[in-house]
This record gives C-alpha cells, sequence and structure tokens, in this order.
C-alpha cells in the first residue's frame, strides 16, 4: 500500500507492483484463519479480485474504485494500529461460532456475501458477535432470530439473559449520499485524505433518528430490545450523535417502544458508553442486570 503522501494509479508500473505485493501479503495473512479463507477469501476469489483491480483505472490508495473488502484490508489496518491485533482472530472465532448455529439460509448467504464485499453492517455484526459470545457464551447467543413466532423478520441476535429473552439490532451510520460521492471523488483524484462537508445540524438528527426507528420497525412493542449504533462518520462529533441518541430513546420509550432498554454508542467499532432513558423505559427497571452484563460484554470492544 501507498504511504499517505503517494497514491499512484493502477495502470502505472508502480501501481501494478503495489497492488500485487499487498494483495500477497494479504491472502498469506489470511490463510492464516481457516474460516475466513474457506468462506469468505478463498483462493478462487482472490484471483477474480486480484484481476479486477489490476484491470481498473482509478488509484491504488482507492482500489481502482473498488473499495477494499474490510477483511481483506484488515492486515493493512491492523500493521498501521487502525484495528486491534487479534481483530482476524475475533473475526475467525465469531465466524466459526455463527456458522456453526442453525441459520436461516438467507441469513447466511447475506452475511457472508456482506463479508466478501466487506458490508459495513456485516463486518459490525461479526465484531458484536465475538463479544458476545465470549461474555455470555455461544449457547446463550442467537444470530438471527425470529422476532417472534410466525413473524418472517428476524433480529440481529437474540440473547438468553438471567432477566429473559433480549433482542439486539446493529446498524451502522454512515455518510450521506452528497458527502459519500465528495469522498469518493476525492479518492478517485489520488487524494488519501477525504474532503468533507457536513450536512446540517437538522439533517442530521433527522438522519440519525430515521436509522434508529428503521431498525426498530416490526419489532413487537413489548418485546425488550437494545440498539447498537456504530458511527463511521467525521460528522456529527460523538457529543452530537450521543445527544441525539439520548433525545430518540427518551421519546421511543415514551411512545413506540416502551421496552428499549438503550442504545449502545460505537465510533468506527470501538464501545463508548451505553444510553438509557431517564424518564419511561419500563424494561430498565425489569432488565437492570442484563444491561449491566451488555456494558461489560460490550466494553470489550472499547479499544
Amino acid at each position: 500500500m501507498p504511504s499517505d503522501s503517494e497514491n499512484p494509479l493502477i495502470s502505472s508500473e508502480e501501481g501494478q507492483r503495489s497492488v500485487r505485493e499487498y494483495h500477497a501479503e494479504a491472502m498469506k495473512v489470511i490463510r492464516q484463519y481457516p474460516t475466513i479463507h474457506q468462506f469468505v477469501h478463498d483462493d478462487r476469489w482472490a484471483e477474480d479480485y486480484l484481476q479486477k483491480v489490476l484491470k481498473s483505472n482509478g488509484h491504488v490508495g482507492d482500489g481502482g474504485g473498488n473499495e477494499y473488502p474490510e477483511l481483506y484490508f484488515a492486515p493493512y489496518r491492523i500493521e498501521r494500529n487502525e484495528l486491534p491485533q487479534d481483530y482476524l482472530a475475533r473475526v475467525e472465532t465469531a465466524l466459526s461460532g455463527i456458522l456453526r448455529k442453525n441459520l436461516p439460509k438467507r441469513n447466511r448467504a447475506d452475511l457472508l456475501g456482506g463479508l466478501r464485499d466487506g458490508t459495513a453492517g456485516h463486518v459490525f455484526e461479526v465484531i458484536l458477535a465475538w463479544a458476545f459470545f465470549a461474555h455470555f457464551g455461544e449457547d446463550r447467543v442467537q444470530p438471527y432470530p425470529l422476532i417472534s413466532p410466525g413473524e418472517p423478520r428476524t433480529a440481529d441476535f437474540a440473547l438468553e439473559t438471567s432477566d429473559g429473552r433480549v433482542l439486539i439490532e446493529a446498524t451502522v451510520y454512515l455518510d450521506d449520499a452528497g458527502t459519500a460521492a465528495q469522498n469518493r471523488q476525492a479518492m478517485s483524484s489520488g487524494l488519501l485524505s477525504w474532503v468533507t462537508q457536513p450536512p446540517s445540524r437538522i439533517e442530521r438528527r433527522e438522519r440519525i433518528i430515521r436509522k434508529c426507528e428503521g431498525k426498530l420497525q416490526g419489532i413487537p412493542y413489548l418485546s425488550p430490545v437494545v440498539l447498537c449504533m456504530n458511527q463511521q462518520t467525521k460528522w456529527p462529533l460523538p457529543e452530537e450523535m450521543k445527544e441525539t441518541l439520548q433525545d430518540w430513546v427518551e421519546s421511543a420509550t415514551s411512545s413506540s417502544h416502551s421496552a428499549l432498554l438503550g442504545v449502545a454508542c460505537f465510533l468506527y467499532d470501538r464501545f463508548k458508553g451505553f444510553i438509557r432513558p431517564q424518564t419511561g423505559g419500563q424494561g430498565n427497571r425489569v432488565f437492570e442486570q442484563t444491561i449491566q452484563e451488555l456494558i461489560a460484554a460490550l466494553s470489550a470492544l472499547s479499544s
């Protein structure tokens, strides 16, 4: 991979060499993790992906516009201390545990396809699974459970706690379409640093609330649920995100979802705290022990 001051065209001799060298290094690391290698980035995928990148017209820094999948790019980010040193070991443990479960076929296919493509939401779900399995044990964690009997929709996780069954929904807050387009343009122009113009505070607030409400849509009113919100944007600032989520939690527990236990806040996959209602929220009194257990479990993702 190029340094922050260098970002050659892939079509150049330097670019071709850089792509091939990183690919060889990345796959050497990935082959050390049999589940990731077998189900996500196997050798056939690796060769197809390499050829696609080599034939692209962009710069090395953005994979020629292909955006390097998260797990494939992880060795580089680990080397730069952007990810924990045991990041791929965590993914390996969590993914093998998930695949041992009796999963709905659609969810299994979506998960593996999402990991292959580097979809942020699916990567986040695997990271959460690692924390849940480590704290609660695999037998008390069910990925992609039916929300209720006869309902086709699934949640992201169900935890069997001492207080009863709790649903977990996970979502990732990404840049809006306009900002994402600016970022892609910056990268395709050879810049490694993102150039962003943040949306207005009102727009940010509305997007956050829509994101939260969309994830809880269809969950029965009295089903205890925790929302895990993973912010992967520079805007809003974390303090503004927490303020908006606190306001939304107060509103949701007073009206649309009285059993919402709270929101676990993440910033670029790192756990930053748990927001719970200050007023209302019947579920919080009943599930106090579960909330403390969840905080303990997710604290493993704080660094």
